[in-house]
């Protein structure tokens, strides 16, 4: 049975930068779910933190899926930002080049231990 991550977006300051939790499997199956956190998160105008600290395991699926919302949110000029990225997130982020998919950090990935 596949876990269903946490997914809990947080205001984090209103209509300035709203947040949203990911954690555990950020899979194909969950897809639907992260869409739908990442678009409450980011209902008021202004930049989204995806905090993906707790993220055990992301497929291609669930990251194309965080790249189309971001997409989406600078299409209102706004931004989606990748928080602090776990080990097993960063390696996949990795792997695949984010470059114009996700905004990362300034200092580049903040990897959680």
């Amino acid at each position: 049975m596949t876990a269903v991550p946490t997914l809990s977006p947080t205001s984090v300051r209103p209509t300035v930068r709203r947040r949203a939790r990911l954690a555990g499997r950020v899979d194909s199956h969950v897809v639907a779910d992260v869409v739908a956190t990442i678009e409450e998160a980011a209902a008021d105008a202004g930049d989204v933190v995806v905090d993906m600290r707790d993220v055990r395991f992301l497929d291609l699926h669930a990251l194309r899926a965080i790249a189309d919302c971001s997409a989406r949110i600078a299409a209102r000029g706004d931004h989606l930002v990748l928080g602090a990225v776990s080990t097993a997130a960063a390696v996949i982020l990795d792997l695949v080049g984010t470059a114009g998919l996700v905004e990362l950090p300034a200092t580049g990935l903040a990897v959680a231990a």
